[in-house]
């Protein structure tokens, strides 16, 4: 029974916490199981966190050179660019899907569809995506150019395409400028509905 003294002494100062230099147990807290409903499959697929669009952001710095080949842009253009400025973009050229050449802008502003729709730009929604709330809009000026945009609380997510030429067709401007705002929508995590406005 002397050897098992010494033994049972250190099991117990092992099992309250207690150590030779301190008379105070330690604490040891366990946590309680979750209930069932806070680790529901439908809740944990809730996005919460509003990703980038919660305040505006720089198509450069968000997107990478990857996603935007993918969404079929070519190389950037190294414009010099206003860091004061309220719009952010990128700029593109590239071959048009009518084989016309042209170029893009991806770009985030604080414009909004009510100040569009005031420029006499003609927003109207596009009614052949899944994404809701995507518009398109005639551009200021005389030449082929449309923009494709999503609102958002902070102003917009904006693709602007223009083709070298005359006249205005928006079925044939605008497709080619949503679907790159789509394919960028959706490699962002999509936007909450909650979040535009």
């Amino acid at each position: 029974m002397h050897r098992t003294g010494p033994i049972l002494l250190a099991a117990v100062a092992l099992l309250t916490g207690c150590s030779p230099g301190s008379s105070t147990p330690a604490t040891v807290t366990v946590p309680s199981p979750a209930p069932a409903a806070a680790t529901s499959s439908a809740e944990s697929t809730t996005p919460t966190d509003p990703g980038i669009f919660a305040s505006q952001f720089h198509p450069c710095e968000v997107f990478t050179e990857e996603q935007f080949a993918e969404a079929g842009l070519g190389v950037r253009s190294r414009a010099a660019e206003d860091p004061q400025s309220v719009v952010k973009s990128c700029g593109f050229g590239l071959p048009g899907p009518n084989d016309v050449g042209g170029n893009v802008l991806v770009a985030t502003d604080r414009i909004s569809w009510s100040e569009v729709a005031a420029q006499g730009l003609e927003p109207e929604y596009w009614s052949e995506t899944e994404i809701e709330g995507v518009y398109t809009h005639k551009m200021p000026g005389q030449i082929r150019r449309c923009g494709a945009a999503i609102d958002v609380e902070w102003g917009r997510l904006l693709i602007s395409y223009q083709e070298f030429g005359e006249g205005w067709d928006r079925s044939k401007l605008c497709s080619h400028p949503v679907e790159i705002l789509k394919y960028l929508i959706t490699q962002s995590g999509g936007i909450d509905a909650a979040q535009s406005r």
